[in-house]
């Protein structure tokens, strides 16, 4: 950035070094590539003298363009680097990032250069579990990308498929992600883009599911296992199996469900490079586990559910993927130790899932967990302050057309006015 007419890459490398032996630029040398950083007054005054120089904008420009390049470069290695190799090499970047997109879609920035960055950039935002942030960015893409643009359509196709998937856990009425994964799924069509076409099929699958139109999910999960048999892909085939279990567990088929989700267990291959997290949202082995305990549940292996959700809950953490965590705890964790009346463990799964939904802004599984709270208190004996919890839960689902959960809430709301009730009529009875 700094190299150029005036200034040759050898004189900037010189420069910096004397910068280093003044303790005006600080070297950090802990892995295999040095990075140098800045103090903050020495930062404030560099800032300062470039602005005086008139030179701000230029080197805005030339910043933008290297984080465009490396970040391209970051998408590329996602294929085939190890996930925690390349998450430790580019998730330092991410205020770097920021800067370059707040400039590229300023005034004097170039949108055209902001476009590229924020397609690179998706993979690093859905590992991250940044939904908000991701969203944000990509509708600011969007509302730029004009007709004419390099790679319109393909470039186009990547941000409708990744403003589909950041939309998903919003309370808002954005969250009707069905017309995003639509247009991701024509745009994959017309270019012949497989990949795009299984994203887009899963993004539609989910919003059926997450919607109660679970023989439109099995439809969907049908077409998705169809075209995955022509993939390449060994981990695609699987997927499929684990979306028609999904699938058929809502639909009340509990022996078809388990039966698709332990073959696709038994077939999944988990790999060091690529993680699925940024093709189809969750770690998949976490996402058919918690399917899983629901069956053994819904079964009557209540013990065998418990012990697959507190091993699930290990290797959501062990992953360290934010998302699939709170999916996990809110599908499986706090549910079953609910159901199964271990109010220990429905405490600590319960307080986890409003703590890490609370600062990833997941509005939807932040809900799950006060309507968790509530059912807890209930169970615990509270039952004013519990079902008022569980009621202002169910208010705001109802509100967001988030149905997957809303009849199990309701079902626990009416249990326990019944309850209620009934002390009240045992009460009366005494006096």
């Amino acid at each position: 950035m700094a190299a150029g007419s005036e200034i040759t890459a050898s004189e900037v490398i010189s420069s910096l070094a004397n910068l280093v032996t003044k303790s005006l630029v600080t070297f950090e040398g802990g892995s295999a590539i040095g990075h140098y950083r800045l103090h903050e007054t020495t930062r404030a005054y560099a800032r300062e003298k470039l602005v005086e120089s008139r030179e701000s904008e230029r080197i805005a420009r030339r910043h933008a363009e290297y984080f465009r390049d490396l970040f391209e470069r970051a998408e590329g290695e996602w294929e085939t680097r190890r996930t925690t190799e390349w998450l430790a090499a580019y998730a330092r970047h991410i205020d770097d990032l920021r800067a370059a997109l707040d400039w590229a879609y300023s005034p004097k920035g170039d949108a055209a250069v902001g476009g590229a960055l924020t397609v690179a950039a998706v993979p690093l935002w859905f590992q991250l579990s940044l939904i908000n942030e991701c969203r944000g960015r990509i509708e600011r893409a969007l509302a730029t990308l004009g007709p004419l643009s390099s790679g319109g359509g393909r470039r186009k196709m990547q941000l409708y498929a990744a403003l589909g998937w950041s939309m998903m856990y919003t309370t808002t009425t954005a969250r009707e992600t069905g017309a995003a994964w639509t247009t991701a799924l024509e745009l994959a069509e017309a270019l012949g883009d497989a990949d795009y076409r299984l994203r887009a099929l899963w993004g539609l699958w989910a919003g059926s599911v997450n919607n109660g139109e679970f023989p439109a999910a099995l439809a969907l999960a049908s077409r998705f296992r169809s075209l995955a048999a022509t993939m390449t892909d060994p981990a695609d085939l699987p997927v499929g199996d684990r979306m028609v279990g999904v699938s058929l567990h809502f639909l009340g088929d509990q022996t078809g469900a388990r039966r698709h989700i332990e073959l696709m267990l038994d077939r999944y291959i988990s790999r060091d490079y690529r993680s699925d997290a940024v093709r189809f949202q969750f770690d998949q082995r976490v996402t058919a586990n918690i399917t899983l305990a629901r069956v053994l549940w819904l079964q009557g292996f209540a013990d065998q559910a418990m012990r697959n959700v507190k091993n699930n809950i290990d290797r959501a953490l062990s992953v360290s993927h934010m998302l699939s965590l709170c999916n996990a705890l809110a599908q499986a964790a706090c549910p079953i130790a609910l159901s199964v009346g271990d109010l220990p463990a429905a405490e600590r799964f319960t307080a986890m899932l409003i703590d890490y939904a609370g600062r990833h802004a997941l509005d939807i599984w932040h809900l799950y967990g006060k309507g968790f709270r509530g059912q807890l208190l209930i169970g615990r004996g509270d039952i004013d302050v519990g079902l008022r919890l569980l009621g202002a839960a169910i208010d705001e689902l109802r509100k967001a057309k988030f149905v997957q959960y809303l009849t199990a809430f309701l079902g626990a709301l009416a249990e326990a006015l019944a309850g209620r009730r009934i002390c009240g009529i045992i009460v009366s009875a005494i006096d």
